[in-house]
């Protein structure tokens, strides 16, 4: 035949040629007809090949090869629009990786407002309470179990193995590290002072800034780095006091009412106005239920002999 290209196509059609064939005619409608024709001819050609003798054929057969294209009996190729197609869907497919790879690695953040308490489970199925005015992030990734914590929360971590190997889990604070591998522990960063407090398990405490300094605690001991210390302190100390917050409560023996006021602040946003500083320096032992202040500043009347007002987003005590 003049064309085996199109001749082949017609009598055993194939995958390749179908494809070739069916993107020439979406280029070229206008020749459809012509092709019609042209496989009408073929089809009965083949179907009786003594209808005509070899120069009738070949007569009728250029007629139509002119009329359709000179480029239909080239060779079959590809496309250039569908070398250009899988070229976009790779493109496509790194773009939607590289977007599924920032999902899981972008920044978690957790924050509280004044007397709010929130709990929230971190992707290794560990537990946090947040305490109010308090901010928890963290970055999602394999093997890698890290917050960083502004504020107060009680952790409760979940042990975690890798190859018979624990999976540390740290809380960094402004001024120092804290590493556990399953324990429970209440953990304070405020005012540029840092207390940890271990309910059970182990801790290690590390300062970034101090040279190295580290620091064990057992369970029933308390760990302190103040504002203007740049050492940790350690001393026995009863968790279920420096936790009763989860409670909305404020557990105090001995403290001075500058702390009291302080933490009623850091916690609540309730600021208070002393009119003579000395009074910061008295001592007080109870226990306040956050939920009802208006409470523990009617009692400070009573147990002090002072006058308390409220004021703008506080107490004024005079």
């Amino acid at each position: 035949m003049a064309d085996d290209a199109f001749t082949n196509w017609v009598i055993n059609p194939d995958k390749k040629s179908e494809l070739f064939w069916s993107d020439w005619l979406l280029l070229h409608p206008e020749k459809q007809k012509d092709v019609q024709d042209a496989i009408r001819i073929v089809k009965e050609l083949s179907a009786s090949s003594d209808a005509f003798d070899d120069s009738e054929i070949l007569e009728s057969w250029n007629k139509i090869q002119q009329r359709i294209s000179p480029s239909a009996s080239a060779k079959i190729i590809n496309p250039v629009w569908r070398r250009w197609y899988w070229v976009a869907a790779c493109i496509s497919i790194f773009i939607l990786f590289a977007a599924g790879l920032w999902q899981y690695k972008k920044p978690v953040s957790y924050t509280t407002a004044y007397g709010q308490i929130k709990t929230i489970v971190l992707p290794d199925s560990s537990v946090v309470t947040m305490n109010g005015n308090s901010q928890l992030s963290y970055t999602k990734g394999l093997m890698k179990r890290e917050v960083a914590l502004s504020g107060e929360a009680y952790f409760q971590v979940k042990k975690q193995h890798v190859a018979n190997q624990q999976v540390k889990f740290v809380v960094h604070t402004s001024r120092l590290d804290v590493q556990v591998l399953g324990t429970s522990f209440n953990v304070s960063s405020r005012r540029n002072d840092v207390e940890v407090m271990l309910k059970e398990g182990k801790v290690q405490l590390d300062i970034p800034a101090g040279k190295g300094q580290k620091m064990m605690l057992a369970p029933g001991q308390k760990a302190t780095l103040s504002r203007n210390a740049s050492t940790l302190v350690k001393q026995e100390a009863d968790p279920e006091k420096y936790m009763a917050w989860l409670a909305k409560k404020r557990s105090y023996i001995g403290e001075n009412l500058a702390v009291v006021f302080e933490q009623i602040q850091d916690g609540n946003g309730i600021k208070t106005q002393v009119e003579n500083p000395e009074f910061l320096k008295k001592r007080f032992t109870g226990t306040i239920d956050t939920d009802s202040l208006s409470n523990f500043y009617t009692q400070l009347q009573t147990i002090y002999k002072v006058r308390v007002k409220p004021v703008n987003g506080g107490y004024s005590i005079e």
